[in-house]
């Protein structure tokens, strides 16, 4: 799951869905009007969180990774903050899934931790743990694209501010099951506090 926005979602309502709605709403994201389209990506960001059948319907629908990632890259920045979301829950589904997000969204996911939008940047930072907690090859990728450079930079942007340096350092090591991973991360931290 992606970290948690401004607005809250009422705890109490529990909500049941189809994987025929999946596939509506996946079609249906791509045609709306912009209040509809980050509408139907809230629903669909909460229906991926839930089972990875919802995942797999939405992946099933011609061109809605495609669209997705052109909402991820637009000018809106709560759809952008919402396909963010999206993209965390699929890169948190099957191993097929995070291949998927990884090769469609890991390039925009990086190049959004040297953003403003701290919001944007957790949920990329989520995302992007998952993805390294896919396995070498997607540590290996992750790396060659240079997560770690802005991501110790957020972290030493934020030392003064706890909460924020633990969010992203959370977020990053509970995705990170490497321990070649996280002895690189320990060195390249290491290697900015002495530079």
């Amino acid at each position: 799951m992606c970290p948690e926005e401004e607005e809250e979602e009422d705890p109490q309502e529990e909500e049941t869905f189809t994987t025929e709605q999946a596939r509506i709403l996946a079609s249906r994201f791509q045609k709306g009007t912009p209040a509809d389209r980050l509408c139907q990506l809230k629903i669909l960001r909460r229906m991926m969180g839930m089972d990875i059948s919802y995942i797999n319907a939405f992946l099933s629908v011609n061109n809605s990774m495609k669209a997705l990632i052109s909402q991820l890259t637009g000018s809106d920045a709560a759809v952008q903050v919402v396909a963010s979301g999206c993209i965390t829950n699929i890169s948190a589904g099957t191993s097929n899934h995070c291949d998927i997000a990884l090769k469609s969204a890991a390039v925009y996911l990086v190049s959004f931790l040297d953003g403003q939008n701290s919001l944007l940047k957790d949920h990329c930072c989520c995302a992007l743990g998952n993805m390294a907690a896919n396995g070498s090859k997607s540590q290996e990728i992750l790396q060659q694209m240079g997560v770690l450079t802005p991501l110790v930079n957020i972290i030493m942007l934020s030392l003064p501010a706890v909460h924020v340096h633990d969010g992203h350092r959370r977020c990053w090591m509970r995705g990170t099951r490497s321990l070649q991973t996280c002895v690189y991360f320990q060195r390249m931290h290491a290697e900015k506090i002495v530079s």
